[in-house]
């Protein structure tokens, strides 16, 4: 009798440890996830930073980001409601990931702004891909709207912090968007370039 006790309780452990696993692997899915697009959210693509530069930085690699944000999305939800706005960030999302390599990443990174990050890839590579992400969302309209992106690139420099990275991406697609917007700006444009505020310009 003890025996089959002993033998019961052990499998009620197993199996309390197994939902326990299942479930914690869900809730970490869901924190890593945004929720519209199904792509890692900010948080998940942090990680993901942080894991490729330590690589970086070990094996003295390179890697390439690419932020990229629609232009004029305020005017799309106010135009034509927030469900149509919706629906440009999923298809948005679906045609940036079907022009990304395996090992590329990408993350929905804030409101109309999307992170990729390339790992094994140089400015000139950087440039490529950023101009074929261009292409692929003006090609045609979305839900009836023409969409255009203003993508900033930045690449791994040696010294490099999570952050002093993601800054020059940020700088880079801002100027595309000083700059006109529907286009690409890489990091290296941005030398002896004085940046205006971030908030003299509408996304």
């Amino acid at each position: 009798m003890q025996f089959t006790l002993s033998n019961i309780a052990y499998l009620a452990l197993l199996y309390m440890f197994a939902f326990l696993r299942r479930h914690y692997a869900q809730m970490h899915q869901m924190a890593h996830t945004d929720a519209l697009t199904n792509l890692i959210n900010r948080r998940g693509m942090q990680q993901k930073l942080e894991g490729e530069l330590e690589r970086a930085r070990r094996y003295n690699r390179p890697f390439a980001l690419v932020l990229a944000d629609i232009d004029h999305f305020k005017k799309v939800n106010d135009t034509y409601g927030h469900s149509v706005g919706d629906q440009v960030l999923r298809e948005v999302a679906g045609r940036l990931a079907q022009h990304l390599r395996d090992s590329d990443s990408l993350a929905r990174w804030g409101g109309e702004e999307f992170l990729i990050l390339a790992p094994e890839t140089d400015l000139h590579q950087a440039h490529l891909l950023a101009r074929r992400l261009l292409e692929a969302i003006g090609e045609s309209p979305i839900s009836g709207v023409p969409v255009t992106l203003s993508l900033g690139v930045a690449c791994y420099r040696q010294g490099d912090t999570v952050a002093a990275l993601l800054s020059r991406a940020d700088e880079a697609m801002y100027r595309a968007k000083a700059g006109g917007r529907n286009q690409v700006v890489l990091e290296e444009q941005l030398e002896d370039v004085i940046i205006p505020a971030h908030t003299t310009l509408n996304s």
